[in-house]
């Protein structure tokens, strides 16, 4: 299986019961949320897409 499809369940199981569109908005809002923490994470999400 491919990454994306890994990195889509992963976004899954993080923001469980939600439309797809809700859960790419928390994404959006990544850095407000994680704040210090959103540049790494960040960085694993797109190497994990990629």
């Amino acid at each position: 299986m491919s990454r994306r499809y890994w990195a889509a369940r992963a976004l899954d199981d993080a923001v469980p019961g939600r439309a797809y569109l809700e859960r790419l908005d928390v994404l959006a809002r990544g850095r407000t949320i994680l704040g210090d923490a959103w540049p790494e994470l960040r960085a694993q999400l797109k190497d994990m897409i990629a």
